[in-house]
């Protein structure tokens, strides 16, 4: 990963450089799985039902002209994309990082282009005051 590569959750959040990427949401889109099933996340509680504790598995897919990570979540009833990944490179290292976990309407119409079954998380991670009992 370059210095000044960013890392970021588009619509959400942005960091830049190795260090974030070690401590930061870099670490939530690979290892983020297991704080969604125990629910110790601000995601609606709708969008979390049925969520397993293991690593998402990482699928490569073409998607009009460009290569898309899948991020393939375990669920009760199966696995279901619930998170895509963009990348790009400067030579061999990484030098932009766009994770689309919290954009509901791209992860549905990517998904149903690719025939794949997917999940959604909503558009925030965060609970809103109106969000509450």
């Amino acid at each position: 990963m370059l210095d000044k590569a960013a890392i970021e959750v588009v619509g959400v959040h942005a960091e830049y450089g190795p260090e974030a990427a070690r401590k930061g949401v870099f670490q939530g889109m690979l290892y983020g799985s297991k704080r969604l099933a125990e629910g110790r996340t601000g995601i609606d509680p709708r969008f979390k039902q049925g969520a397993l504790p293991s690593s998402p598995r990482a699928e490569l897919r073409a998607h009009r002209g460009e290569w898309l990570v899948l991020l393939w979540y375990a669920h009760d009833d199966g696995e279901a994309v619930r998170g895509l990944v963009r990348v790009e490179t400067e030579g061999d290292r990484l030098s932009r990082v766009q994770n689309y976990l919290y954009t509901p309407d791209f992860i549905a119409d990517v998904c149903r282009e690719l025939d794949v079954p997917f999940r959604l998380n909503g558009y925030r991670y965060w609970p809103l005051p109106s969000d509450e009992p």
